[in-house]
């Protein structure tokens, strides 16, 4: 019988109640045998045997997800009891939350996103969780563990998908379910796309062993039967053999004693437990952080002149400093990798400088070196952390592709009698990525009423005019430069042949792809007029709180053989404001000086009586109907440089103040009507090349037509030319007076919005009553809801006077990478 305690020392020989049997009993014996018997009994026993184990194996099964809507300092003992209960829920192998192995690992769950870093509000995290579970066995006794695991991940991914039409997944219904019954103010939902991700990568199983069971059960199990199915015969002999007892030592020893001491002693003394916790293992842990960064992507900047490489997870960033620049080469690789640096924006993020890579084009692979980086380490088991293998991506091209313009510095119509010909110059066009242009390719054409062509075809000059084109034509399709240049003779031949407008048009692409053609006309005039043209192309861009000056270039006709300096031409200048941009001529509204607009220099009230402009108040000039000019603002101050003070100024007269270089300036701007109304004298002196509008004289929103006219006295002739301005609306600037600041949690916190202001609104109206002086630096501050077209000099008065303003107050918390992340509001 059983000791009713374990003896001190191991018997010599087992002690038996009973003695085995040297052949088998008739009948079932009343109770198991104390041993094994020699031989099997002839019938089955009619009882079950008693198990002192459990009788199936278990599996330890690992895997992770992605939750989204906590982060992990929000994470408690609410969350994880919450997410325990949900996924026995939703899983069939794990049966109850005591199958759950130790605590959860909870991460922020942007560090291990495959994707680009989340927006701040987005907080997440992964939570890897291992378990232990019982399985079943095939014929051979042996576990199926990848079938175990297979099935393990399709449970959880279909736990995790969306269903197209509630929009929530089995998981996200069993967490609300179980937050619910358990009264928690807890509000996760699982991140499908990450979590399929993580269930990828993550889930794992090994085969493990419970320990045995603390004490063997008091009586046989009646549940039959007893084994998933009976077996076909009795088994031809004992199982345990003596001097065999089992195929190796049991895990633990039993806490209470055995119904029947051991045969024979064991081969060794079971081992000590061991002084501390067992410690999880390097591989177990880089299972549950997965693997070293790998390059995600490259994307080149707008302008080509950088790329920004991103990574699939945070770094060490390679022990660097963020911002601190080094040769791209210690830790990328592409085409002139040399001549790049770079420096880091965040552990996920590299920006490379790449102005310099000529040969480096959106296509080439980036490659992050091996042995350069690893892990950003954010737990206790750095040790752990490997370097990364070596990874490649191709550079992706900008998105959007930057703009391309070919801008043309070429006049309306040009005199073909001229000496020089015609050379038009593109080398200002826009968006080259500052390389060279890819593709440049030159086409022209030439067009005239069919009348004038059928009848160069019968007097004879119908044949020299196509032979000119086609040559022309054929050095436009082999040049490469920025310059296309057509001979005089070649340009006689076309007028003389029936055409009269030479169409020219310019192809461009840079090396990040982007394309644009644009074409030019010009007409072929027989007589001597002088040549004009817009610098800076025939289509430009304003703001309304910018000065605007446009430069047109005139040269007098040198068919009669005169010298440049003979051949200076008179300018005049025509404002026209278009409803459309592609409006006719004739549709366009010609805008009258000094009424509508002043051209700076041009037109001013001069010889005012009794009034002075540098008058604070600036009342007379209001009084007038009139505006104190300049009307400065924050920009302004490098332009006042340019101005005499008002006592060096006196002597110029009255009323009149005259800028450095000799325009009229600061002045009462007035209307004709209202200068005389202060006694003044309406005078206009002669235009130059260059038209001149003060900041705010335009609309916003609007497209407006300045046309430069170059008049040659000698013979009376005169030739235009027109440039588009496209004026853009303007922004309305949000500031906050200091910026950022460092407060205590005890003080109260004032903040000041009062000078934001609205880039379209002048800011010398309103207060001051035009006094430029006392509105130095100051906008005035316009509703943002009546932000749009005004009329030029409006100062958003009345209910306009005013931005409306709404404050956002949010709580940032900031990352182990220096990320910051939205996390509740104040």
């Amino acid at each position: 019988l059983p000791t009713s305690l374990p003896t001190s020392l191991p018997t010599s020989l087992p002690t038996t109640s009973l003695p085995p049997t040297s052949l088998p009993t008739s009948l079932p014996t009343p109770r198991p045998t104390s041993v094994p018997t020699s031989a099997p009994t002839s019938l089955p026993t009619t009882l079950p045997t008693i198990s002192f184990a459990p009788t199936k194996p278990s599996l330890t099964l690992t895997s992770a997800l992605v939750l989204d809507g906590t982060s992990k300092s929000s994470w408690n003992a609410a969350y994880e009891e919450t997410f325990k209960q949900s996924l026995v829920d939703v899983s069939a192998l794990i049966e109850s939350t005591d199958d759950f192995v130790g605590n959860l690992t909870v991460s922020d769950g942007a560090r291990r996103s495959r994707t680009r870093r989340r927006r701040l509000q987005d907080a997440s995290v992964s939570v890897s969780f291992v378990v232990r579970v019982d399985v079943d066995t095939g014929e051979d006794g042996a576990v199926d563990i990848d079938s175990y695991v297979t099935a393990f991940e399709a449970e959880l991914v279909s736990a995790t998908t969306v269903d197209e039409q509630t929009g929530v997944s089995p998981l996200d219904i069993a967490l609300q379910a179980t937050a619910e019954e358990k009264g928690y103010e807890v509000k996760i939902t699982a991140d499908q796309e990450a979590s399929h991700s993580m269930i990828a990568t993550e889930t794992g199983g090994v085969e493990s062993s419970r320990p045995p069971t603390a004490a063997p059960s008091p009586a046989p199990s009646t549940a039959q039967p007893t084994t998933p199915r009976p077996t076909p015969k009795p088994t031809p002999g004992p199982s345990v053999t003596p001097g065999n007892p089992t195929a190796m030592p049991v895990p633990a020893p039993t806490l209470k004693p055995t119904l029947a001491p051991y045969p024979l002693p064991t081969p060794r003394p079971s081992a000590a437990p061991m002084p501390v916790p067992t410690i999880e293992s390097c591989e177990m842990v880089r299972l549950r952080t997965g693997p070293p960064p790998n390059v995600y992507s490259a994307r080149f900047a707008s302008t080509g002149a950088s790329i920004l490489v991103d990574l699939d997870a945070a770094s060490d960033q390679a022990g660097m400093l963020a911002g601190e620049y080094f040769p791209c080469a210690e830790l990328l690789d592409f085409a002139d990798v040399d001549t790049a640096e770079c420096f880091w924006v965040s552990a996920t993020q590299i920006y490379a400088e790449v102005n310099k890579a000529l040969d480096f084009v959106p296509g080439e692979n980036v490659t992050l070196r091996a042995n350069t980086t690893m892990l950003a380490c954010d737990d206790d088991r750095c040790e752990c952390r490997v370097r990364n293998t070596a990874s490649s991506v191709p550079a992706d091209p900008p998105d959007p592709l930057p703009d391309v313009e070919p801008v043309f510095q070429v006049p309306d119509s040009i005199a073909v009698c001229e000496e020089g010909g015609l050379a038009v110059e593109a080398s200002q066009s826009i968006g080259s990525g500052g390389r060279e242009w890819k593709q440049l390719v030159w086409s022209v054409n030439a067009t005239g009423p069919p009348e004038s062509r059928a009848a160069a075809k019968v007097n004879g000059t119908w044949e020299n005019a196509t032979e000119a084109l086609e040559s022309m034509q054929h050095r436009a399709a082999n040049d490469t430069s920025s310059e296309f240049t057509a001979e005089a003779t070649e340009l006689q031949a076309l007028a003389n042949g029936g055409f009269d407008t030479l169409v020219l048009s310019l192809a461009l692409e840079n090396f990040l792809g982007s394309t644009k053609t644009e074409s030019v006309e010009m007409k072929l005039s027989t007589k001597s007029i002088p040549s004009v043209l817009i610098v800076g192309g025939a289509n430009q861009v304003a703001k309304v709180g910018n000065a605007l000056t446009v430069e047109a270039s005139g040269l007098a006709s040198g068919c009669d053989g005169r010298s440049k300096a003979q051949r200076a031409v008179d300018y005049a200048w025509n404002l026209y404001r278009l409803d459309g941009v592609d409006d006719p001529e004739e549709d366009w509204t010609q805008l009258a000086e000094g009424a509508e607009f002043v051209a700076v220099g041009n037109c001013e009230c001069t010889g005012t009586q009794g009034f002075d402009p540098w008058d604070t108040s600036g009342a007379e000039c209001a009084a007038a109907g009139c505006v104190s000019y300049p009307p400065l603002n924050s920009f302004a101050l490098e332009a006042l440089e340019g101005y005499l003070t008002p006592e060096d100024a006196a002597s110029t007269g009255n009323g009149t103040r005259r800028r450095l270089t000799g325009s009229a300036y600061p002045y009462c701007q007035c209307c004709e009507a209202a200068c005389a109304s202060v006694g003044g004298h309406w005078e206009c002196g002669e235009a130059g090349p260059e038209f001149k509008l003060d900041p705010f004289s335009l609309d916003s929103g609007t497209t407006y037509v300045a046309r430069a006219e170059a008049t040659d006295t000698k013979y009376d002739l005169s030739n235009t030319a027109d440039v588009y301005l496209a004026v853009g609306v303007g922004s309305v600037v949000a500031a906050i007076e200091g910026g950022d600041r460092v407060v205590s949690v005890q003080d109260e916190l004032q903040l000041d919005a009062s000078s934001s202001f609205d880039e379209d609104i002048n800011p010398d109206c309103g207060d001051g009553a035009g006094d430029w002086r006392a509105n130095f630096g100051r906008r005035r501050l316009a509703h943002n809801d009546a932000h749009g077209t005004r009329t030029a000099g409006d100062c958003g008065t009345g209910d306009d006077a005013g931005l409306s303003f709404s404050w956002i107050c949010e709580e940032l918390e900031v990352r182990d990478d220096g990320e910051k992340q939205v996390n509740g509001s104040c």
